[in-house]
């Protein structure tokens, strides 16, 4: 577990190492909430496309 750790602690410890997962979560954050969004619209009533019945 030595490499784990020290890649860790680099990850965490490091002006470098931070600055890495700053730009890591600001990419992976908003990727994110968009799929769950793209999700989300394929399960609403409609589907992902629209609802384009006239109700008749």
């Amino acid at each position: 577990m030595g490499i784990l750790d020290w890649l860790i602690s680099f990850a965490s410890g490091t002006l470098y190492g931070g600055a890495v997962m700053l730009i890591a979560l600001a990419a992976a954050i908003p990727y994110g909430a968009w799929q769950g969004l793209r999700w989300l619209a394929k399960k609403l009533p409609g589907g992902s496309h629209g609802d384009a019945r006239t109700g008749r």
